[in-house]
């Protein structure tokens, strides 16, 4: 095998100089001298958007062909003056970036606003191949939303985004509530000559809810409680009932027996869209979560429960948000007792769930709240988790049970969530620190072998939250995953890895000898 390498490398290297080296002959270079070939223009990272802590701007930086060393702001968005400082990103990372302002509380939030944002991204695809191309980011004027007061939730469906509008809610009788506001941003129509705000609807009193686009043009939306509607003061924010509608306002369908767990979800708060399969995290009254699941063929839904741990140690606890990816096989939701004393995660699978069980959780390291926990936006096989210290937790979940293949202090000295910002990228993730504007980028390419490389950054301004776009799922840069690949064979790997080397300077020694 050496005899027959060495032999290849001695005829590379023994050309003559009029020659040209074939690419089949670097490619065995960049083999035996372990160098990573440089990511190809069919593949990206997206790039990584920072929210600014005392200014309008939105900072962009390049992560697209997974360079994490010295990162360099290579541009600028500005939104509208009002939102400076105080800007927000809600959801799951993807394309196009939605920007939001929740607007000031003495103006009843009426001055938020939303702003879609064109990456400049997109891929030529060719016979056998495609390249990315990124042109300069811009905001699509034509779906401007400036009358969302406290825009929180925003979900993606059905290239659809909606963008929930939670309204005022006033603490005294003085002045009148807002209405929440729910609009729909068609993303077929973005940059356009119409409207890409396809969808508004108005609803009734204030609430902290959630509105999901449905295939056909359907909207599944929250409805605020009775006693919010009336201005009860003390009446939570948190909606029990749902309704489906068109486009025209008719209702296709109604989760409205408060009497029965498979057609309500008091206490909700956290919701996740798979396909035609939605979930709604309900509180522990209700006892579980709210599966719905839309039939496109015949346009009828369907709902059920899918019932929380009835084992005593779990009383009290509940779900109040999801993680979820398009690829992964499970949805991880936060699982809580009341009053934040014990905290975990549950995995639920994705295409057909059933009752969470008890093998199914994770106690979060110290029983701790997590800062943030999101998948690995390219494969979704990863499940980040960051908590309080400090320290990035990384997780496989197979079968619903969690297995933590790696863990890393990326902030040193950390005592709570308040001191960092996190998001999960594309084979990457990053921390931010607004105190002494750091930037941290973690890449997660050794991951399975329990390594976690970190780089550092020193922003020019204070960092506040954090999103990935500039992408689409189907060319990202993949992720090698080797399924089981830590502990039991990680010494085999490792020892592969060293015995390649290992010919491969013996071949490359005996070829330079023999032409010297």
């Amino acid at each position: 095998f050496v005899i027959v390498i060495s032999r290849s490398v001695q005829l590379l290297f023994c050309l003559p100089k009029t020659m040209k080296v074939s690419s089949a002959a670097l490619s065995l270079l960049a083999l035996f001298s372990n160098v990573a070939p440089s990511v190809g223009a069919e593949c990206t990272h997206g790039k990584l958007y920072v929210l600014d802590n005392s200014t309008s701007n939105v900072h962009i930086f390049d992560v697209s062909e997974g360079k994490l060393d010295g990162l360099t702001e290579e541009g600028t968005l500005v939104m509208p003056s009002r939102g400076a400082g105080e800007l927000v990103y809600y959801g799951t990372s993807g394309d196009p970036l939605v920007i939001q302002y929740r607007g000031k509380e003495e103006q009843g939030y009426k001055d938020g606003f939303v702003r879609v944002v064109n990456t400049g991204f997109s891929y030529d695809s060719h016979d056998d191949h495609g390249h990315m191309e990124y042109a300069s980011p811009s905001i699509y004027e034509n779906a401007n939303i400036d009358d969302c007061a406290r825009p929180i939730h925003q979900v993606r469906h059905d290239k659809k985004i909606a963008i929930f509008c939670d309204g005022y809610f006033p603490q005294d009788n003085t002045t009148d509530q807002v209405n929440t506001t729910v609009h729909v941003v068609d993303e077929t129509l973005l940059g356009s000559s119409q409207s890409a705000v396809a969808h508004t609807v108005v609803l009734e009193g204030t609430h902290h809810g959630v509105a999901v686009p449905v295939d056909d043009g359907h909207l599944l939306h929250s409805l605020a409680l009775p006693g919010r509607i009336a201005g009860v003061e003390g009446a939570s924010p948190l909606p029990s009932t749902f309704q489906v509608i068109d486009y025209e306002g008719k209702v296709l369908h109604e989760l409205s027996d408060t009497s029965n767990p498979n057609t309500h979800c008091s206490g909700f708060h956290g919701s996740a869209p798979l396909s035609n399969n939605f979930l709604l995290a309900c509180d522990e009254v209700h006892g579980g979560i709210v599966h719905v699941e839309y039939d496109p063929a015949s346009g009828k839904y369907t709902s059920r429960a899918v019932t929380y741990p009835p084992d005593e140690q779990y009383e009290g606890f509940r779900m109040g948000s999801f993680a979820y990816h398009k690829k992964a096989d499970h949805v991880v939701g936060s699982f809580s007792l009341r009053g934040g004393t014990e905290f975990h995660l549950g995995a639920i699978t994705a295409d057909s769930p059933t009752d969470l069980q008890e093998s199914n959780i994770l106690t979060l390291p110290g029983n701790e709240r997590q800062c943030a926990y999101q998948f690995e936006v390219g494969s979704g096989e990863l499940l980040l988790v960051f908590m309080p210290n400090g320290v990035l937790h990384v997780f496989e979940i197979e079968n619903g049970a969690f297995t933590e293949i790696a863990q890393k202090t990326i902030v040193p000295n950390m005592k709570s969530c308040d001191e960092a910002a996190f998001v999960a990228g594309i084979g990457q993730a990053f921390v931010a620190t607004p105190e002494t504007k750091t930037l941290y980028a973690i890449d997660l390419h050794d991951v399975e072998e329990g390594e976690l490389d970190v780089s550092e950054s020193t922003l020019p301004f204070f960092p506040s939250g954090m999103t990935v776009s500039g992408f689409d799922y189907d060319h990202v840069c993949m992720m090698e995953h080797d399924d089981h690949a830590h502990d039991h064979d990680k010494d085999d790997k490792s020892g592969a890895k060293k015995m390649t080397s290992m010919f491969g300077m013996i071949a490359m020694m005996g070829a330079l000898f023999v032409c010297w």
